[in-house]
């Protein structure tokens, strides 16, 4: 508990510049990756799965990055790591509270390949506002790779996307 305790103290100098000045957004990240791996040693010592564990430090680096998008909105950027860490972090947190013997990992690459969809669709969703316009590319791309996962399997699905890519490239050689 001690190295969970001293590296949460390491983190308080980086709170205070942080309150002391708001235009010194930066100090959030490391305030923010030493108290999300001092809670991660305190979670390990404890009663709780190291997945859960695990889980909940990667929900909480990706709040960090949600933090300084919701605190300072020019930083648009900070939703692709608060999106993709969110979403690693829920699927290990599911896989955790599982079976070890369970066959649902075409689910689990299902679920977070929709996570990391999801988050390049709410970036899209922001075009107006920031230049995310392209942001629609990986949405749909990924989106379809999750679709294609939890009907046909990990396996599959790469199948399906080395077709599909085939495909979108024969269009675009014939739309010239």
């Amino acid at each position: 508990m001690i190295g969970g305790l001293v590296l949460f103290s390491i983190a308080i100098p980086f709170y205070v510049v942080y309150f002391r000045s708001r235009e010194n957004w930066w100090a959030l990240f490391p305030a923010g990756v030493l108290s999300a791996v001092s809670v991660l040693i305190l979670l390990e010592e404890s009663d709780i799965g190291s997945e859960i564990a695990v889980s909940m430090f990667l929900i909480l680096l990706g709040l960090v990055f949600g933090v300084v998008y919701f605190r300072f909105r020019q930083n648009w950027w900070a939703l692709i790591p608060a999106g993709v860490l969110a979403s690693v972090g829920i699927v290990v947190g599911l896989i955790g509270m599982t079976k070890a013997d369970d066959p649902s990992e075409n689910i689990f690459n299902g679920i977070l390949l929709a996570g990391i969809a999801l988050t390049f669709f709410v970036l899209w969703r922001l075009r107006e506002v920031h230049p995310t316009e392209w942001a629609k590319y990986p949405a749909v791309g990924v989106g379809a790779f999750s679709a294609a996962t939890l009907l046909f399997g990990s396996e599959g699905s790469w199948a399906i996307a080395l077709i599909a890519a085939g495909g979108w490239m024969l269009y675009r050689s014939f739309k010239k």
